[in-house]
């Protein structure tokens, strides 16, 4: 099968619900035929348990997702969210706002999780219906009735993941949400990686280091599946001194359908030679 038919796989109990009430004969009551399936019990597959994870990992060879990250670390020190706080960021007036560190924040810590578990999540299907909604709008030009915020926020403030076949969207539903992208690999928070806006071009090929951050290709694995992808934010890579602003590496968070790679990129390479602004001192200087 095509590799967008995972999304299919993680669908809400909802949409799950509504495919099985549009697709499936009813009978002659007019009932769905099933008694057995709907789309919590899809839910239930589609989120492994606990148990699944530890007995697969329990395999020889040790399987790939199962060497780091299973849960939280009780040997990690677990900071406030306090320890940080948002004010116009060092890059200059065109970053916008930035989060610094209140204190010293040592390096592997865990930097106000309690606030960055409760994420706001955008599945595929509901990405999809933006974009739609977006493109509509813009082939119209019914500026009366489409607002930009929507789009803005999740193309702004989301890490786009591709490992559920489509493009999916996390926003940290805290400050972690204002940490700016660290240009040529000066980030010290978040995805760790070598690649950066002036390593590579955006009509390259993906990198394979993105790739592999930002896919799953094996049919099955419990553990990944039960990873969440909002922790990054909130693990400094280095130790951060107080007064030093946090920063992530937003290759980190581009999805992979065509052409989406190609856009992200080149924006972040215009952004880092100050050739452009950010998405969000942009919309709020033209909304002025």
């Amino acid at each position: 099968k095509k590799y967008d038919t995972k999304a299919d796989w993680f669908d809400n109990p909802a949409v799950v619900n509504y495919k099985i009430r549009s697709r499936v004969v009813p009978t002659k009551d007019n009932q769905v035929p099933l008694h057995y399936f709907d789309g919590p019990t899809m839910a239930s597959y589609a989120f492994p348990s606990k148990q699944s994870e530890v007995v697969y990992c329990r395999r020889e060879p040790t399987p790939q997702g199962c060497m780091e990250h299973r849960g939280f670390d009780q040997t990690r020190a677990n900071l406030p969210i306090s320890m940080l706080e948002v004010k116009p960021s060092s890059l200059g007036e065109n970053a916008g706002r930035g989060v610094f560190a209140k204190e010293d924040i040592p390096a592997h810590s865990y930097v106000g999780l309690e606030r960055l578990v409760h994420t706001v999540y955008v599945e595929p299907s509901t990405y999809d219906i933006i974009n739609s909604w977006y493109k509509y709008n813009h082939s119209t030009f019914d500026a009366e009735h489409y607002s930009y915020s929507l789009e803005m926020y999740v193309d702004a403030y989301g890490h786009a993941f591709s490992d559920r076949g489509r493009i999916h969207i996390y926003s940290d539903a805290s400050i972690h949400t204002f940490i700016n992208h660290g240009c040529k690999s000066s980030n010290n928070v978040g995805h760790n990686l070598t690649v950066h806006e002036s390593t590579e071009n955006a009509g390259n090929d993906i990198p394979a280091e993105i790739l592999k951050v930002k896919t799953r290709p094996y049919a099955y694995n419990p553990s990944t599946d039960r990873k969440p992808h909002f922790y990054s934010s909130g693990v400094p890579l280095i130790d951060i001194a107080q007064g030093e602003e946090l920063f992530d590496n937003y290759l980190g968070m581009t999805g992979l359908t065509t052409g989406y790679w190609e856009i992200e990129f080149a924006g972040l390479k215009a952004q880092c030679d100050g050739t452009d602004l950010g998405y969000v001192k942009y919309y709020e200087t033209t909304k002025e």
